[in-house]
């Protein structure tokens, strides 16, 4: 697999999970399977979003910018939190879940903005944070996909954690 094949398939795996934020968020009838289903859906949205950027970095030899690290701060915890959540069935630490979703979104934001405004942000000259590693479509770059993911996961957790 290039580096090119691998940036089609988690452009459209990025896609599907934009398209399941619409359907969950406009209808009742996937909201309800939403919800059977919720925890299942946050664990494999955030591992494959941690399993994506490590073969980014480990099979791809692409070198994280600063705030592709601080975005992985955030995702990197989110499988194993929900992977305990399912296993001891419980919802006690979707709320955390949901919380580092959150911040992790704001930071993909803030790495959104520094590419489209390169100017905006500071950042490494060697590895700068402005720089498209991935450009699928010409507008699903790397923080864009973390976005995604983030939102999807926490989406699905606050949808699990509800009554």
């Amino acid at each position: 697999m290039t580096l090119f094949d691998f940036e089609r398939l988690v452009g459209f795996l990025t896609i599907a999970t934009a398209v399941y934020i619409v359907a969950v968020l406009a209808s009742g009838q996937v909201r309800s399977y939403v919800r059977e289903h919720a925890a299942v859906f946050g664990l494999v949205i955030s591992a494959g979003a941690t399993l994506g950027s490590l073969a980014l970095s480990e099979i791809f030899d692409q070198m994280p910018c600063e705030l592709c690290w601080y975005q992985r701060i955030f995702m990197y915890p989110l499988p194993i939190l929900i992977g305990v959540a399912l296993a001891r069935r419980s919802r006690d630490v979707a709320l955390a879940a949901v919380v580092l979703a959150g911040i992790g979104s704001v930071i993909s934001i803030y790495h959104l903005v520094v590419q489209w405004f390169p100017g905006a942000g500071s950042c490494d000259l060697d590895n700068p944070c402005s720089s498209r590693i991935l450009d699928f479509l010409g507008f699903v770059s790397t923080p864009a996909m973390a976005l995604t993911a983030f939102i999807a996961t926490a989406i699905s957790l606050y949808i699990w954690r509800s009554p």
